[in-house]
C-alpha cells in the first residue's frame, strides 16, 4: 500500500510539472483513437452477413463463410501474386532512388541549382491522383504522347502501353516513384544534414574525392535511418496495398484506363457489325419510304387523271 500510494503521487507530480505537454498530446490520442482504434470495430463485417438496414449487431453471423468463399475463387492466387509482384517491385524501386536523390542534395555546392531541383521533385508530390492520371495518360498516348515520340525518334514502337496489361505494374510503380521520391528524401536530407562537417574536412585532407566520402561517410551515416523506413515500408508487403490517395486512387485510375482500352479494341468488331446493321435497317426504311411516295403519287396521277 505505501509504494502504491508514493507511486501515485509521483505521477500526480510528473502530470502536474509536465502539464503542458499532456495538454498537446491530447488532440494527437483523439485523433489516434478516432481514426485509427474506433475504425477496427469494422473487422467484425468480414464475419457477419452484413445488411444495412439491420446495422453490424443486428446482422446474422456468418463465421468463415466469405474467407472459405475467397479462397476457393479463381481469383485467390491471380490477387495474392499481384499484391506480392507490385509491393515487392515498388520497394524495390523506391526505397533506394530517395537515398540516392539525398546523396545526390548534399553534394550540390550551387544554391540555386540545388533549391530548384529539390523544388522540382517535391513538387509532384502535391499533384491530386485525377491530375496525375490524366498527365500519365497524355504522356502515355500513342498518337499525341511525349514518351512514345520520344522513343520512337530513336526507333523503338512502344504502342499503346495503356492498353497492355503486362505493362500495368510498371505504369504504376514507376509513376509512383516520381510523384514520392522527392518527397521520401527528405527524411535521408535531414539525416545528412546532421552529419559533422569535420568529418569532410578530414576526409579531404586524407585526399578523399567525392565518391570516397559518399561511401565513407555519408552511407554509413544514413544505414540506421534507411533501416527503420525500410522495415516500415516492408510491412506493406504481405498485406492489402493502402487504398490512399497517392496508391489506391492512381491504381483504379490506371486500372480503369487499361480496361477502357481493352474494351475499346475488343469491342470495335461489335461496333462495326453494329453500325452495318444500323445502315442496312436505314437503307431498308429509305427504300421503303421511297416506294410509299412513289406509289402515293402514282396513285394522286390515276385519281387526277380519271377525273
Amino acid at each position: 500500500m505505501p509504494g502504491e500510494r508514493s507511486a501515485g503521487r509521483s505521477l500526480r507530480l510528473r502530470i502536474r510539472r509536465n502539464g503542458g505537454l499532456y495538454l498537446l498530446m491530447i488532440p494527437a490520442m483523439i485523433i489516434f483513437i478516432c481514426f485509427t482504434y474506433l475504425p477496427m470495430y469494422g473487422i467484425v463485417i468480414a464475419f457477419k452477413n452484413f445488411k444495412p438496414a439491420r446495422g453490424i449487431l443486428g446482422s446474422e453471423w456468418a463465421g468463415l463463410r466469405y474467407f472459405k468463399k475467397y479462397f476457393s475463387s479463381y481469383m485467390f492466387s491471380n490477387t495474392i501474386r499481384n499484391t506480392l509482384v507490385i509491393s515487392i517491385y515498388t520497394i524495390l524501386v523506391t526505397f533506394p532512388l530517395p537515398i540516392l536523390i539525398a546523396l545526390m542534395c548534399n553534394q550540390m555546392y550551387a544554391k540555386r541549382f540545388k533549391k530548384f531541383f529539390q523544388v522540382s521533385t517535391y513538387l509532384p508530390h502535391f499533384i491530386s491522383t485525377v491530375v496525375m492520371c490524366g498527365m500519365i495518360v497524355l504522356f502515355l498516348s500513342p498518337s499525341s504522347g511525349v514518351i512514345p515520340k520520344l522513343l520512337g525518334y530513336i526507333g523503338v514502337q512502344t504502342g499503346d502501353l495503356m492498353g497492355k496489361a503486362s505493362a500495368f505494374s510498371s505504369i504504376y510503380v514507376w509513376t509512383e516513384a516520381w510523384q514520392h521520391v522527392g518527397w521520401d528524401s527528405i527524411m535521408y536530407i535531414a539525416a545528412l544534414s546532421a552529419v559533422d562537417p569535420q568529418l569532410y574536412e578530414a576526409a579531404v585532407v586524407d585526399g578523399a574525392n567525392k565518391w570516397q566520402k559518399m561511401r565513407s561517410i555519408d552511407i554509413p551515416l544514413l544505414m540506421p535511418t534507411a533501416v527503420v523506413l525500410f522495415i516500415l515500408r516492408a510491412g506493406s508487403v504481405c498485406r492489402k496495398r493502402q487504398m490512399d490517395g497517392r496508391d489506391g486512387g492512381r491504381c483504379a485510375l490506371l486500372a480503369g484506363r487499361l480496361r477502357a482500352s481493352q474494351g475499346v479494341r475488343t469491342g470495335r468488331r461489335r461496333a462495326t457489325r453494329r453500325g452495318e446493321a444500323c445502315l442496312h435497317r436505314a437503307f431498308r426504311l429509305a427504300r421503303h419510304a421511297a416506294r410509299y411516295f412513289v406509289s402515293g403519287e402514282a396513285r394522286c396521277g390515276r385519281r387526277l387523271g380519271k377525273r
